[in-house]
């Protein structure tokens, strides 16, 4: 169980701070050079970003609309001492030294969750004010603690994130402070520096086995965890249990043993790791990464994605893994099966977005392709297994319908509404536990266009790529079909790439298109060329790339040496992997049904609220509605060329919007439950929205009319 203090020991031990952190530590993680990266970070693309001109035009811009960016921006960076407007991260960029350990992460040691955090500072000025910002936290109580022969003052504090209760103690010796947390308490760190042979091992941190050195070392790593406990997580446990059950081996430091190295180098984040694979990353090693990349898997990835992972799949493992995907019963043993009909390349990639609507709307873009070895066979054996998942399950759904006569299996499943007041049931899908359902219609599609199999989250998607595949005269190679100009190595068993520069760029500059339309009938104009464009905003930042191979060692476990490089930071390894392991089973999002719209009653079934707080929640609703159709009416012109007619037609699905304008997929009514008043001119060109406010009498704008915001 998670403990909730928060332990600060004395440091009268000496320099090395590893002396302070457990050898049995899950995880362990040093700055040796805090004050080097502050300085490498400055030149970072994100920094200059966020402190740049062109944030800057953007800010100047959001103020003509009423938006405060920079107040935005500024209220999430810390201000430790309002005398420093010169230094705003200070204490903490005086900081010269950081180390920290985390243990009782694994179930499996029945000990509490614990840690220890040291930070030496370059000056004792800057180690009181670091002491005094922990004072912010609600404080128990004080107290000495003799320590090494000396009695220093340890502070307790306490505070509460979410549903979680942090306690601990601090203290300060000189520039330095420790921290510990949950278990570790000040006597288990004194016996750390008393017995020496239990403390971090330093030989550790060599580099034997990676690459040169080239630019600034942003952190040191030592990783030794299987899996992640979840007893007592508060609510996170499930969660947790699911993602390590497909993400190992693919979310940082989790199911590794070994070392890790991030650096910045130049504009570059580059994360270099050699691990051994445990606890369920070696169930999943079986299943994933089972030989070299083909170059095949590489040339089924279309020259507009913006990210691609590629990688071999066990054949026989196949069928398992697509029961979790599409979240149906195993395969009884005998069956008809599909593991023996693919081989073992696979290529996941995402493509971009047409509308900027369909990234909050739609499920994300992102296709598995794999090759089937016999395609009438395979389409025999996928109708055997649609046939079995309907005779095990009355409530699941399957759409068989061709699609310009290729075979496609379309799962959903119809959702029973849980109970008042009861805890749903904990889904199979790692998605769903994320968060990932909501109104975005997850339908599992499995589509065959000639020997390409197809697995997308939604039948849209697969449409669109079977559309594209029998239509292409000639393809075009993506970025990573090239290995040798990524730096990728020959034996490499998977390799991505993701331009998260392009990708988001391509929803801002839909995004921008947009904003003029949102100014409208404001009471001053906008300076549009203070609108920066994706190339002014995300030019400085190059796709990420990011590769894996194995490194056989004699007598001893294969390891594994994976590299990382990136514009954003340290990010290991794409994303793609993750929206593989945990895309499947994203059925469980089955198309939920909208929520009940609110009546009026005159019994009510809550504590009465004051009056002035009521019609403020009324007003903030009905802003709300007002703001979604506004934002819709301007997509649906920038798609039509004209307002609609009606509200009715934001309800009327596209190609580029099949689920319509509105993410809710009604019209929103006001907060006191009316519709909302529209009238359009003849040209189309300019409309009418409000609401008819409490007295629901129409006073074409004026008396209670709420207009649109």
């Amino acid at each position: 169980m998670l403990s909730s203090l928060l332990v600060v020991v004395p440091l009268c031990v000496g320099g090395d701070q590893r002396l302070l952190h457990a050898a049995t530590a899950d995880l362990y993680l040093e700055v040796a050079d805090a004050q080097a990266v502050m300085r490498a970070y400055e030149a970072a693309p994100m920094m200059r970003l966020m402190m740049g001109e062109q944030m800057q035009r953007l800010d100047t811009f959001g103020k003509q609309l009423g938006w405060d960016l920079s107040g935005l921006v500024g209220g999430m960076l810390p201000v430790a001492d309002t005398q420093r407007p010169d230094d705003r991260w200070w204490p903490w960029s005086k900081a010269t030294r950081v180390s920290m350990s985390m243990t009782g992460l694994e179930p499996q040691t029945g000990n509490d969750m614990g840690g220890t955090l040291v930070v030496d500072f370059a000056a004792e000025e800057a180690a009181v004010q670091a002491l005094q910002a922990l004072g912010a936290m609600r404080r128990d109580s004080q107290a000495t603690v003799k320590f090494s022969g000396q009695e220093l003052a340890v502070t307790r504090y306490e505070t509460s994130t979410g549903q979680q209760t942090m306690a601990g103690w601090a203290v300060r010796d000189g520039t330095r402070i420790i921290a510990g947390m949950g278990g570790m308490e000040p006597d288990d760190v004194a016996g750390l520096v008393n017995d020496a042979s239990v403390a971090a091992h330093p030989e550790r941190f060599t580099d034997d086995g990676l690459s040169p050195a080239k630019g600034t070392t942003v952190y040191r790593a030592w990783s030794d965890m299987e899996s992640i406990g979840t007893e007592g997580t508060q609510g996170l446990g499930s969660t947790l249990s699911e993602l390590q059950g497909w993400a190992s081996g693919f979310v940082p430091f989790l199911g590794t043993r070994g070392k890790w190295r991030v650096e910045l180098d130049a504009t570059r984040f580059v994360t270099e790791s050699l691990v051994e694979r445990i606890g369920p990353a070696r169930t999943m090693d079986a299943a994933m990464g089972v030989a070299p990349v083909p170059a095949v898997a590489h040339s089924w990835v279309p020259a507009e994605a913006a990210g691609a992972w590629t990688t071999t799949v066990a054949p026989a493992e196949f069928e398992t893994l697509l029961d979790r995907w599409l979240e149906l019963p195993a395969s009884p043993t005998g069956a008809v099966g599909l593991s023996g009909l693919v081989d073992n390349a696979c290529a996941v990639y995402l493509l971009p977005y047409p509308a900027l609507m369909q990234a909050a709307q739609s499920p994300p873009r992102v296709v598995i392709a794999m090759r089937t070895t016999d395609k009438e066979a395979f389409a025999k054996a996928m109708d055997a297994k649609t046939a079995a998942a309907l005779q095990a399950n009355s409530k699941q759904r399957v759409d068989t319908k061709p699609y310009r006569r290729n075979p496609m299996w379309v799962f959903a499943a119809e959702e029973e509404a849980a109970p008042a007041q009861e805890t749903p049931a904990p889904s199979a899908s790692p998605f769903a536990a994320l968060g990932g359902g909501g109104d975005m219609r997850m339908r599992p599609t499995v589509a065959l266009v000639g020997d390409r199999v197809l697995m997308t989250l939604s039948p849209t998607i697969a449409r669109s790529e079977v559309k594209r595949l029998l239509d292409e005269k000639e393809a075009r190679p993506h970025a990573l079909a090239n290995l040798a100009a990524n730096g990728v190595p020959a034996d490499a068993f998977e390799a991505s790439t993701m331009d998260w520069g392009g990708f988001i760029g391509g929803l801002w500059d839909q995004a921008r298109g947009l904003i003029p339309m949102l100014a409208q009938g404001g009471a001053e104009p906008v300076d549009l060329t203070l609108l920066p464009t994706s190339a002014d905003l995300f030019g400085g930042f190059q796709p990420t790339v990011s590769w894996s191979r194995r490194v056989p060692q004699e007598g001893r476990a294969t390891l594994v040496h994976a590299r990382n490089e990136s514009s954003f930071g340290p990010e290991t390894p794409l994303m793609m992997a993750g929206m593989m392991y945990l895309g499947v089973g994203a059925g469980a999002s089955r198309a939920e049904k909208p929520p009940a719209v609110e009546t009026l009653s005159t019994q009510p079934t809550t504590p009465v609220v004051p009056a002035e707080q009521a019609a403020a929640e009324t007003l903030t609703r009905t802003n709300k509605a007002l703001r979604a159709v506004k934002t819709a009416l301007a997509v649906h012109k920038s798609q039509a060329g004209r307002f609609a007619n009606t509200l009715d037609e934001l309800l009327v699905g596209t190609e580029a919007f099949p689920e319509g304008f509105l993410s809710d997929k009604k019209l929103p009514l006001d907060g006191w439950n009316r519709a909302l008043v529209y009238r359009v001119a003849e040209d189309g060109k300019s409309y009418e929205l409000r609401s008819l406010g409490p007295d629901g009498i129409d006073q074409s704008g004026g008396g209670d009319d709420v207009k649109a915001p």
